[in-house]
C-alpha cells in the first residue's frame, strides 16, 4: 500500500497537484460557473393566437376584421375567397352574387360556380348548410335591404330551381336610403326566363321603375337602381 505522501504530493507548481506524477491544475476546481442574465431568456413567450378557421364573413367580422373587401374562407373543405361586406346592418354578409345591373355573369340556373372577381363579377350558389333561418341582403349603389327569403327562393339561390315571383319577408333598410316599397318580391326565373329581379309587383311593365335591383339580360325594362334607371351600378346578393 503506497503512502499517504507518496500518493499526493504538493508542491510550489502554481497551484497544480502532482498525483502519481501527472499534474493536474487545482485551479478548475475553484472555477465559479459563467453568469448568466436570466433577463437574456423569454421566459412568458406566448404563440401567436391563431383565429378560428373563418366559414363565412360572420366569422371573419367575428374574428375581428370590420373593413369591406375580399376575404378568404373554407367551405365544404375548399379554400374561396369571397367578398365581404361589413357596412350592412353591422357586417359580416358574404357575398354570393356581384355583377353590373341588368346582366349576370352566369346564372343561378346553371350548374357551375364563376366568381373571377369577388367583389363586381362573381356567382356562387349558397351552400346547402345554410339555415333556413339565414338572413339574407340585396345591394344596389350606395344602398342596401336586408331580408328573409322563402324556402323556393334559397333553393333558387342554392340550386337554381325557379318558381317564378316569389315574397321577400321582414324587409329592413341595411345601408344608405332604399325604398323599401321597391323590395317586396324576387323574381326567380320561369323555363327560359332566367335572372332574378327584386321589385314591387309582378312582370308588368308599368310597374318596372318600381325596382330595386336586378341581374335580368332578358330586357334592359327592369334595370333600375333603388328606383333610378341605371346600367353601371355594382349589385350584390348576399346572406350572414
Amino acid at each position: 500500500m503506497k503512502s499517504l505522501a507518496a500518493a499526493l504530493v504538493l508542491c510550489a507548481c502554481g497551484g497544480r497537484v502532482v498525483d502519481e506524477g501527472v499534474a493536474v491544475d487545482a485551479s478548475v476546481h475553484d472555477a465559479k460557473p459563467d453568469v448568466v442574465d436570466a433577463s437574456t431568456f423569454d421566459t412568458f413567450a406566448k404563440p401567436d393566437v391563431v383565429a378560428p378557421q373563418a366559414t363565412t364573413c360572420a366569422d371573419v367580422l367575428a374574428n375581428g376584421n370590420t373593413t369591406s373587401g375580399d376575404y378568404e374562407v373554407v367551405q365544404n373543405g375548399k379554400t374561396l375567397t369571397v367578398y365581404c361586406d361589413m357596412t350592412i346592418a353591422g357586417g359580416g354578409f358574404t357575398a354570393f352574387f356581384s355583377g353590373v345591373i341588368g346582366s349576370a355573369p352566369l346564372h343561378f340556373e346553371d350548374k357551375n360556380d364563376n366568381c373571377p372577381a369577388p367583389s363586381a363579377d362573381c356567382l356562387r350558389h349558397v351552400p346547402g348548410w345554410l339555415p333556413n333561418t339565414t338572413i339574407f341582403a340585396a345591394s344596389c349603389g350606395d344602398d342596401a335591404v336586408v331580408f328573409e327569403a322563402s324556402l323556393p327562393t334559397i333553393a333558387y339561390f342554392g340550386a337554381g330551381l325557379q318558381k317564378r315571383w316569389q315574397p321577400l319577408a321582414n324587409v329592413t333598410a341595411g345601408k344608405g336610403n332604399p325604398n323599401l316599397a321597391y323590395a317586396t318580391q324576387i323574381w326567380t326565373g320561369d323555363t327560359s326566363n332566367r335572372g332574378w329581379i327584386i321589385s314591387n309587383d309582378d312582370n308588368e311593365p308599368s310597374f318596372t321603375p318600381h325596382t330595386f335591383a336586378s341581374a335580368y339580360d332578358w330586357n334592359q325594362t327592369w334595370n333600375f337602381c333603388n328606383g333610378t334607371p341605371s346600367t353601371t351600378a355594382i349589385v350584390r346578393l348576399l346572406y350572414r
